[in-house]
């Protein structure tokens, strides 16, 4: 496969890495950093899946930013996962003893590693902004189509790509990007009026934290919470009823205190009452 691809389109191949090639020669290298610098756009597509991460994080783009995501994921699949071990084609550089090889020290010698059809920061970069023009608003969406132009265009100057990998890398970011377009789709017409949809579709990233975090991170908090209330109303609880135990048994011995007060004068009154009458008994028998 690999050697039919280079045969089918040496010419095509050819033409462009030479322009790349004459465009380097021409500016006396002015423009190998340049390309450099937008070629890291697309690597891995790492700075393009941070730019999805932080589109879903808001509610107003975040449909965009879920089209974006999974057209990254898809194309990935779809380009480094399975196309390139099986056709496994070189490097332009790979052989040193062809012209591509001197025009990629020329360029700066950018080492790049696994296999070269079709492209991966073209597949990327391509799903990535057919996602963001699909769910986007077209009437400036359709600008990151020149972006994707740049990043391809590097791997052609800096000679890590033949054009036909960056052609092909396009048309797969082309068909991921309508794939995720059309799941992300389906998913919000399933999800809509349900109770994740809503989340879905109403929550920023500050109201879905805060949401989260009462959900399913507070519940332990209100119950421990709730514990040392009840732990503290039990114990309130058990003072009040030590303390009014202690008030009946102050009531009750003063009770008995009275009770013996009563007594010791019931006592005294029945021992004066018996001093009396034999003092009025001994008084009668003297006058008898």
């Amino acid at each position: 496969m690999a050697e039919w691809l280079n045969r089918a389109f040496y010419s095509f191949d050819f033409a462009l890495l030479e322009f790349g090639h004459n465009m380097h020669i021409a500016a006396g290298g002015f423009f190998d950093g340049f390309w450099k610098f937008v070629t890291v756009f697309g690597d891995g597509g790492i700075i393009l899946i941070l730019i999805s991460l932080v589109l879903i994080a808001f509610k107003k783009t975040r449909k965009i930013g879920l089209t974006m995501f999974g057209a990254i994921a898809i194309g990935a699949l779809i380009t480094n996962i399975t196309i390139k071990p099986l056709v496994a084609r070189p490097r332009p550089y790979a052989d040193e003893t062809k012209i591509f090889y001197t025009w990629w020290k020329a360029a700066g010698s950018v080492q790049e590693s696994e296999f070269s059809f079709p492209s991966g920061h073209s597949t990327a970069s391509m799903a990535a902004m057919m996602a963001f023009f699909l769910a986007g608003n077209k009437k400036y969406s359709w600008t990151g189509f020149f972006a994707v132009l740049l990043i391809g265009f590097s791997r052609i100057y800096l000679c890590v790509h033949y054009p036909s990998d960056v052609l092909f890398g396009f048309i797969v970011g082309i068909i991921a990007g309508a794939i995720s377009y059309l799941i992300v789709w389906f998913i919000y017409k399933y999800l809509k009026g349900k109770k994740l949809g809503d989340i879905l579709y109403e929550k920023d990233i500050i109201t879905l934290y805060h949401f989260i975090k009462n959900k399913y991170f507070n519940k332990n908090k209100t119950a421990t919470v709730q514990g040392e209330l009840d732990s503290n109303q039990n114990l309130q609880d058990t003072m009040e009823n030590v303390a009014g135990k202690d008030d009946s048994l102050t009531t009750s011995v003063e009770s008995g205190n009275v009770l013996s007060d009563n007594e010791n004068i019931q006592n005294n009154d029945n021992k004066n009452i018996e001093n009396i009458v034999l003092d009025t008994k001994n008084i009668t028998d003297k006058e008898n």
